[in-house]
């Protein structure tokens, strides 16, 4: 992980009073969360990179979901979109230790859902990053780990 810097700070301060706003319900980790998934789904790779530099010291999951997105991580979001930006995105995210094997409310993960979109771009990236999502995706039998199953900051609130 890249260091902290004062431009880094700055750059987080003015995003947060502009468009990844907290409206007072949120703790500072679950508005990280919430600010990277946002980010992730609009394509935003200097935002989401600026986001995961602050993993570390913040202490927030990449895999965080809120029960509004679907049960969504902010991965899911990267691949249902799939543009160049989107792509950048899961990159970073999956580097930062996002995981491909998580179902969302529909029961799908990351790598299904870039199986059905025939993304070869998609999922060279995640068979280089995490060789076994693929391999896990295609046991039919085996029942994925669901989001929803897994207990997170957000529903320890």
């Amino acid at each position: 992980t890249a260091e902290i810097t004062a431009v880094d700070e700055e750059k987080l301060r003015q995003l947060f009073s502009t468009g990844y706003k907290n409206d007072g319900t949120l703790n500072e980790k679950q508005h990280f969360e919430k600010a990277l998934r946002n980010a992730a789904f609009n394509g935003c790779v200097d935002d989401v990179r600026l986001f995961l530099k602050f993993q570390k010291s913040i202490g927030f999951n990449v895999d965080a979901v809120a029960s509004t997105s679907k049960l969504k991580t902010a991965l899911h979001h990267c691949v249902s979109n799939g543009s160049d930006q989107h792509i950048e995105c899961a990159k970073l995210l999956l580097k930062a230790g996002a995981s491909a094997y998580l179902a969302d409310e529909t029961g799908k993960t990351v790598y299904a859902i870039v199986d059905e979109r025939k993304s070869t771009r998609l999922a060279e990236l995640i068979q280089s990053i995490q060789p076994e999502a693929r391999q896990t995706s295609l046991l039919k039998e085996t029942k994925l780990p669901s989001i929803a199953e897994q207990p997170t900051e957000i529903d320890m609130v």
